[in-house]
């Protein structure tokens, strides 16, 4: 079972502990109370991109479809819809192979530039 949602005052009440461990983990992304480190992210050398959770503006989500997302997602790097996709070669590859939902998901920090 989840755990029950809290609410937090702000981040500084979170200790350092509390902040070490990962809310969320697989592997694209590890999701933390003050950040998300998105996982092979520059490209050529890999290395990851860490947000600020509070620099999170919006987030966007949709069920691939890899009809509707050719030429919109890509398996790394930028397409002309102006969002950076992290490394995942077989995104758009997976709709329904393995059983699995999969899902496109980009997060907006107020940059031009989209990240995924």
């Amino acid at each position: 079972m989840a755990a029950a949602y809290q609410k937090l005052d702000s981040f500084n009440s979170l200790d350092e502990e509390q902040q070490a461990e990962p809310l969320y983990e697989d592997k694209f992304c590890k999701l933390f109370p003050t950040k998300l480190e998105i996982a092979c992210y520059y490209f050529p050398t890999t290395k990851s991109k860490t947000i600020l959770i509070k620099d999170i503006k919006i987030v966007y989500y949709k069920k691939e479809n890899i009809k509707e997302d050719f030429l919109v997602a890509k398996g790394w790097g930028k397409t002309c819809s102006n969002i950076w996709w992290a490394c995942n070669m077989s995104r758009g590859l997976n709709c329904n192979t393995d059983g699995a939902e999969h899902y496109n998901i980009v997060i907006g920090n107020g940059e031009k530039t989209y990240k995924v």
